[in-house]
């Protein structure tokens, strides 16, 4: 029986592998994907796992921007509270 040599490629030849090309993201594109979640599917439906997986990123990732889910809730209401438009002046009416 003779014993085979079996070339194991060097660090140096081997190819390189492919990186995956990740869009960053970014806290707003989060909160943004949320809000749209949270329309689509209810706040039952939120969830991390769920947010990455509409932003093709890990749900351990999306901790990078906000703290936890509590903190994602927070800022999607801001972000609904900045859209609302409040009228310039009174009404004249006195409100009472």
């Amino acid at each position: 029986m003779s014993a085979e040599k079996k070339q194991v490629p060097s660090v140096w030849t081997r190819p390189q592998r492919r990186v995956r090309e990740q869009p960053a993201l970014s806290r707003d594109q989060i909160v943004t994907e949320a809000l749209a979640l949270l329309d689509d599917a209810g706040i039952e439906a939120l969830s991390m796992r769920k947010l990455g997986t509409r932003l093709n990123a890990g749900a351990t990732s999306l901790y990078t921007h906000v703290a936890n889910k509590d903190e994602l809730i927070e800022l999607v209401v801001d972000l609904v509270y900045g859209e609302i438009e409040v009228p310039a002046g009174g009404s004249g009416d006195g409100g009472g």
